[in-house]
This record gives C-alpha cells, sequence and structure tokens, in this order.
C-alpha cells in the first residue's frame, strides 16, 4: 500500500480486526449481530476488516454487508 492509499484508509479508521463463530452458530443470524451492532456506535469515516485471502465465506460476509 503506497503512501495516498495509507493515508487515505489508515486515517482516522476504526478496526474491526476479526470474529469467528462456532459452526453450531453459523447462518443463524448470530454473526451478522456480532458484526453490526459494535458498528452501530462507531464514529469513524471508515471501518477496516481484516480477513485472510482465502477465506471466501468470510469475504462474501463482509460484502453483503457493504
Amino acid at each position: 500500500m503506497g503512501d495516498a492509499a495509507s493515508e487515505q484508509w489508515l486515517t482516522g479508521y476504526f478496526e474491526f480486526a476479526a470474529f469467528g463463530m462456532l459452526p453450531l452458530w453459523r447462518r443463524r443470524g448470530a454473526g451478522g449481530q456480532v458484526h453490526d451492532r459494535p458498528l452501530e456506535h462507531v464514529r469513524h469515516r471508515r471501518v477496516v476488516l481484516t480477513v485472510r485471502e482465502g477465506n471466501r465465506p468470510a469475504r462474501r460476509f463482509y460484502q453483503r454487508r457493504g
């Protein structure tokens, strides 16, 4: 990431590093609540989400949430 992208994305942000759900709770809406509720109160311009590149289910989850 160059200087311009770093300045754009990594200034004044909230980082949602990672979370996971036990298989029992997947596809029941629990992950959505764990993701959405804390972010309801975030007042930063950006939220940086961390996910492994090959984790397609997690990437789709984040993409569905915008």
